[in-house]
């Protein structure tokens, strides 16, 4: 057996956990219309957004 020098598998077993209970989740549609509506709901400024504001402001001096 081979080393897993870059620890791909090292976590695979919590994210086949994870994945199964997604995929539980999704087939009671209800349940994930409304996680998925609190997601956009909460999300706040779009991330992308925010981080070239701060680079206008903070790094380019541009603001």
């Amino acid at each position: 057996m081979q080393n897993d020098t870059y620890y791909i598998l090292k976590d695979f077993d919590s994210y086949g956990k994870a994945q199964n209970r997604i995929n539980n989740l999704f087939k009671d549609k209800n349940k994930w219309f409304e996680m998925s509506l609190n997601n956009v709901a909460y999300s706040g400024l779009f991330s992308s957004d925010r981080a070239i504001l701060e680079y206008q402001k903070d790094i380019w001096k541009t603001l």
